[in-house]
This record gives C-alpha cells, sequence and structure tokens, in this order.
C-alpha cells in the first residue's frame, strides 16, 4: 500500500538558515528523512538516469564524476563537485543564470537510508520577496 502524500510530507524534516560562502551571504535549505530501502537502492534512485525522471519530472543526462557535467531537461544543468557511491554526492545547480550547491548525503540507518540534502543558494532579493523560502528550493516534482 502507497504511503499517502500527507504522510510523506510529515516524514521530511525540513530546515531553512542563512550561512555564508566564499564571504557571500547564503541560504541553507536542509531536508532529511529516513526511508524504507538500501543505500544502494537510494543512491539509484537519485542518480540513475532511468529512474530520476520518476520523482523529478524529465529526462536527464549525466557524467556522474567528480568534474563531469549533469543537465535535467528543461531545468538545471551543472557540473559534479564530488561523487562517492553510494554515500555523497555534491552538485552546482545553474539555473536561470544563478549558481547554488546541492548535496547529498546518505548513511545507513536501523531499517533503511538517512538521506541528508542541502542547497545552498546566495540571497538573491528579489527572488527572495516573490517565493520566500521556495527561492532556495529545488523544484523537483516529489512522487
Amino acid at each position: 500500500m502507497a504511503t499517502p502524500p500527507h504522510d510523506q510530507l510529515k516524514a521530511v524534516v525540513r530546515g531553512l538558515t542563512t550561512t555564508e560562502r566564499d564571504g557571500e551571504e547564503m541560504r541553507l535549505l536542509t531536508a532529511e528523512r529516513s526511508l524504507p530501502a538500501e543505500v544502494e537502492e537510494v543512491w539509484d534512485a537519485l542518480t540513475s538516469p532511468e529512474r530520476v525522471p520518476r520523482w523529478f519530472g524529465g529526462a536527464v543526462s549525466d557524467d556522474l564524476r567528480e568534474g563531469g557535467r549533469f543537465q535535467l531537461e528543461g531545468n538545471a544543468g551543472g557540473e559534479v563537485l564530488t561523487c562517492a557511491p553510494p554515500r555523497e554526492l555534491s552538485i552546482t545547480w545553474e539555473y536561470g543564470g544563478q549558481i547554488s550547491w546541492v548535496d547529498v548525503t546518505l548513511a545507513t540507518v536501523p531499517g533503511g537510508t538517512w538521506l541528508l540534502l542541502e542547497h545552498t543558494a546566495p540571497v538573491d532579493p528579489d527572488m527572495w520577496d516573490r517565493f520566500g523560502p521556495g527561492a532556495s528550493a529545488s523544484g523537483g516534482r516529489w512522487r
């Protein structure tokens, strides 16, 4: 039986703070949760070009090695900064002339995998005034 969407939303712990990167003010959006799957399975769901469209909507081309690049169809692209399967992935998130950073960490926990996503984005006052915390978020369709 599928988990109802409201229960899935309640399972995610979210945070939003202000931080600094290279002397510039940034917003740090975090999302974390436990998933009832082995770490290798979660890694595959996050990085496999065949599986990413299931939860993000749209094809992805990627070269998942440090220094490689990825592109989400009709969305962001970026550089792979760190790729240490199946535990750590760090990328740049380049969209609309802006660049931000996304770090994903996976760890084995009792009953499955703990996932931590951290998205660090420069403070753009126009975007912040218009979208609030959504100005720092990834635009995925989590299904």
